[in-house]
């Protein structure tokens, strides 16, 4: 829109509007270019944080403390990856004097391995495992021998072979003492009362009785051992626990600990 005249009539009205057009079109550019300016600040700074995350997603993502990954899910939380060792079930053979052959289970976790079971389950074979795992004992009930397997499965024969009479007057083998009498029971029921001692139940130390004894055999030196004033026509072992091995004669409770201390 052009100047108006000097001289025209409404000149005063006129200039006034022209003032006012361009004092509006002014503040319009103004707030124009305001709002540009402000809009590529915010989005410089989402920029820099994108920058910021992404950098502190690729730091975490090295763990020096342990050399594990990490992953990062599809919010952007970071999880540890989980190893799991593989379990895996491996077995010993052992045949009994029956004839009878089976098979003893243990579990490897990595390098530890300890004992589980013996294959198959119905097999009525008696057997023991030590509270560590690391040994079981296994009872030939035919011919009454006890054995001991560590967990490189070498076995050992741990049944007393003879009984020597305190005052040495009179000595017999198990072999003689069975043949001689086969229902006697020489050994029988061995149980663990801890990682180096095994507690069994035998006739011994007399041979025209029937009550029975518990007899203990430290593992260390081969050592047997009759625990006094224990004695009973029928003794049973019961579960194992911090204070000792459960056992049942005639139907009355006692602990029977490894050092041959004897609780009620």
């Amino acid at each position: 829109m052009g100047k108006p005249s000097i001289f025209s009539k409404d000149y005063d009205e006129r200039m006034k509007k022209r003032k006012r057009r361009r004092t509006i079109l002014f503040l319009v550019i103004t707030l124009i270019v305001i709002g540009a300016w402000v809009s590529q600040g915010i989005n410089m700074k989402n920029i820099v944080s994108i920058k910021k995350i992404t950098f502190f997603n690729r730091k975490s993502n090295l763990n020096p403390k342990n050399n594990e990954k990490t992953l990062t899910d599809n919010n952007g939380n970071s999880k540890q990856e989980e190893k799991q060792e593989e379990k895996k079930e491996e077995g010993y053979n052992f045949s009994l004097s029956s004839g009878e052959s089976v098979k003893v289970i243990y579990e490897s976790i990595g390098k530890d391995r300890k004992f589980k079971y013996i294959h198959p389950l119905e097999s009525k074979i008696i057997y023991d495992i030590s509270p560590s795992g690391k040994l079981i004992t296994i009872y030939d009930k035919k011919v009454q021998r006890i054995y001991s397997m560590n967990i490189d499965g070498k076995v050992f024969d741990i049944t007393k072979p003879s009984y020597t009479s305190t005052n040495g007057t009179f000595s017999i083998s198990r072999e003689e003492q069975l043949k001689t009498n086969p229902s006697y029971i020489w050994c029988e029921s061995p149980k663990f009362i801890d990682e180096s001692t095994i507690a069994y139940v035998s006739q011994l130390p007399w041979f025209n009785k029937n009550t029975k004894y518990i007899w203990t055999i430290d593992l260390k030196n081969n050592i047997h051992k009759n625990i006094q004033n224990l004695e009973g026509n029928e003794i049973k072992f019961e579960s194992l626990n911090e204070k000792g091995l459960d056992i049942i004669i005639d139907k009355e409770k006692f602990i029977l600990k490894a050092s041959g201390e004897i609780l009620k």
